[in-house]
């Protein structure tokens, strides 16, 4: 059984709209889940369960982070945005209702995605092909899904894509044009004329008066 995606490009990277670079967002938490498809299951496969996350994450928030999870899905693609609006499959929460964010779970429940912090992550689908249709209620948490599909799994199938920060503005110190190029005067609050030598140094603002016309 092997799983692909549309939604990473030919260098291993998700696409920016799946995460922090991209424009759709609830609260802050990127929401625009990616497509998947689930190719070769084995007979005998009753429904399918997968959870997508990112083992990067612990470097920063402690912890392996949970973006998505579902159980009950019983066709083989998933298309992009399925998240929240496909009723074919059971969505867990993810952890952003965790201890760092907060979010409540009826708001972290289905995808959140990509933003990682610090650098370039890895994030890993996995997808089981279970011999049994696991039904959990909206929202469960990770644990569920855990013990939940132990004993069931006839396949497993691993997706790999990576996804980087979003590139942050530096911030310029804006600094008066007679400090940057002494060539260029424009009349200080001290009142400093300029001189055969351009304007006074700044370092001299403190010790020197000098009258101006106004």
């Amino acid at each position: 059984m092997k799983v692909t995606s549309e939604g990473i490009d030919g260098d291993g990277f998700f696409l920016d709209r799946y995460g922090s670079k991209g424009d759709d967002f609830i609260d802050g938490m990127p929401s625009l889940s990616f497509p998947f498809r689930i190719e070769g299951a084995p007979e005998g496969t009753a429904s399918f369960a997968f959870v997508f996350d990112d083992y990067d994450a612990a470097e920063v928030s402690g912890f392996d982070w949970i973006h998505w999870i579902g159980v009950g899905l019983k066709k083989t693609e998933v298309k992009e945005g399925a998240s929240r609006s496909d009723t074919d499959f059971i969505e867990g929460r993810n952890s952003w209702c965790g201890v760092l964010d907060r979010f409540p779970v009826s708001k972290a429940t289905g995808y959140g995605g990509m933003a990682p912090p610090n650098k370039t992550h890895r994030y890993t689908l996995k997808v089981f092909a279970l011999d049994c249709d696991l039904r959990l209620e909206k929202g469960f948490p990770i644990g569920d899904l855990a013990f939940g599909i132990m004993g069931h799994i006839l396949d497993c199938a691993v997706l790999v894509g990576k996804y980087s920060p979003k590139k942050r503005r530096k911030r310029i110190l804006q600094r008066p044009c007679r400090d940057l190029n002494p060539s260029c005067w424009f009349r200080s609050p001290t009142g400093y004329p300029p001189t055969p030598q351009g304007p006074f140094p700044l370092k001299y603002a403190r010790y020197k008066t000098v009258a101006s016309s106004p």
